[in-house]
């Protein structure tokens, strides 16, 4: 499914920019979000700045975006290079800042990939966390927030450009509602007592039936299993940090 980068942006930055203001700047107490007066005249700003020093006597500025994998500029592109190109375009964005300042994009696709410069500062943020709260698995959760955050983003923008269509008599319409975890809705459960009815009775396989049940439990399956995977940002660094199943 193709979905523009604009409906991405609308739908997921803000909750990653949630993060931003919540938990991903946990040890840094101090901070001021979308900040004034840093030498851009359009009036854009960064989605925050620390207000105590974060390396060398400098504040951090960050600024996230999520960007659409599957936009037609990005396509072509081998894995990770749009959040890539997205974290160069931030920087661009904000290279008159001065050197006061440590300037940090933060780039994630929406399909999971993560850029350079977020992996790097997320690797940086979980040590503080940890070090900060005493848990070592204060890292694991806060990647699991983002990536969570990737996923409702993606939810609605499906939801936000889904045509609605007004079906007439003609048609018999039936939802077919599953979950993540199994169950099933009561019209999902009585269409495919029907299909499985009409696939024994065309194949004349007593356990046509059967095979189709096992057939869509396995897609929910699959579908769990590349949310999963496809979320949690597998790369060198993360290990230390993140647990994988």
């Amino acid at each position: 499914m193709f979905m523009s980068g604009g409906n991405y942006l609308t739908s997921v930055c803000p909750t990653i920019h949630d993060i931003s203001s919540d938990d991903l700047l946990l040890p840094l107490t101090y901070r001021v979000l979308e900040p004034i007066g840093l030498a851009r005249s359009d009036g854009k700003r960064p989605d925050g700045m620390t207000l105590i020093p974060w390396r060398l006597g400098r504040s951090l500025l960050w600024d996230a975006s999520c960007v659409d994998t599957l936009a037609a500029s990005h396509i072509q592109a081998t894995l990770s290079m749009a959040a890539t190109s997205a974290e160069q375009a931030k920087r661009r964005k904000y290279e008159n800042l001065d050197s006061s300042f440590i300037f940090v994009p933060f780039g994630v696709e929406t399909l999971g990939p993560w850029g350079p410069e977020a992996r790097a500062l997320f690797k940086e943020l979980s040590k503080r966390v940890i070090e900060s709260s005493g848990d070592p698995r204060a890292g694991s959760y806060l990647g699991q927030r983002i990536s969570l955050a990737i996923q409702r983003g993606n939810a609605a923008s499906i939801l936000g450009t889904v045509y609605i269509y007004n079906l007439d008599s003609s048609f018999i319409f039936v939802p077919f509602g599953v979950e993540t975890l199994g169950p099933w809705g009561p019209e999902a459960r009585a269409l495919f007592k029907e299909l499985s009815k009409r696939v024994i009775e065309s194949s004349g396989d007593p356990r046509a039936g059967s095979y189709l049940g096992q057939r869509i439990s396995l897609a929910i399956q699959r579908g769990n299993a590349a949310s999963i995977l496809g979320t949690v940002p597998r790369c060198g660094g993360f290990e230390d940090v993140l647990d994988f199943i």
